[in-house]
């Protein structure tokens, strides 16, 4: 079952910290996300820019306003969260735990995943269709072996004509890609 970590802070623990040790608590952060996505835990993760930056929507009878700010002036705010894969609560508790800005005083609030009847894991409308199915291979080698060229191909093709797609190579470098249809219907990248 998937639940998600909440990450609730008061502001003045990250700008109370040096350089140095925001760069340490980062670090310590995405080696525990390493821990977790190598014991199959962990789904996602994201960090959120200070509530400062934040923008509340709200609709009323059929008026949408906005305001600078957060929903509502509390001491701790949402700095971000973890979502992740866990037997039960208590499990999903233990993961919490570990997480390093808990060590700092941080309310890890840990909530499980309604999931909603009709969409797949990521709260889409189920189409019924099995899901596609992405395939990342090297490409045949080049005379000049200068660059490693992947193959990345699809069994979903967007609709009409082929579009400009991004994509990186081992070495990390992005490189531009373009799609078109093959025979067999597929879209297919070469990198």
């Amino acid at each position: 079952m998937r639940y998600l970590c909440l990450v609730y802070m008061e502001n003045s623990v990250l700008g109370s910290r040096s350089p140095e040790q925001l760069a340490a608590l980062n670090a310590d952060s995405l080696d525990y996300n390493e821990v977790l996505l190598r014991n199959g835990r962990f789904v996602a993760a994201a960090a959120l820019a200070p509530v400062s930056s934040a923008t509340s929507v709200r609709l009323r009878r059929g008026d949408v306003s906005t305001t600078n700010g957060p929903f509502a002036e509390t001491k701790e705010q949402l700095g971000g969260f973890i979502l992740v894969e866990a037997r039960d609560q208590a499990d999903a508790a233990r993961i919490a735990s570990g997480i390093p800005l808990a060590r700092l005083g941080a309310t890890i609030e840990v909530r499980p995943i309604f999931e909603i009847p009709g969409a797949d894991a990521a709260g889409h409308p189920s189409s019924g269709r099995p899901e596609p199915r992405i395939e990342v291979r090297p490409a045949l080698a080049l005379a000049s072996r200068a660059a490693t060229r992947w193959v990345l191909s699809t069994d979903s093709v967007p609709s009409g004509g082929s579009s400009s797609r991004s994509c990186r190579a081992g070495t990390g470098s992005g490189l531009r890609a373009t799609d078109s249809r093959t025979r067999q219907g597929t879209a297919r990248w070469n990198c």
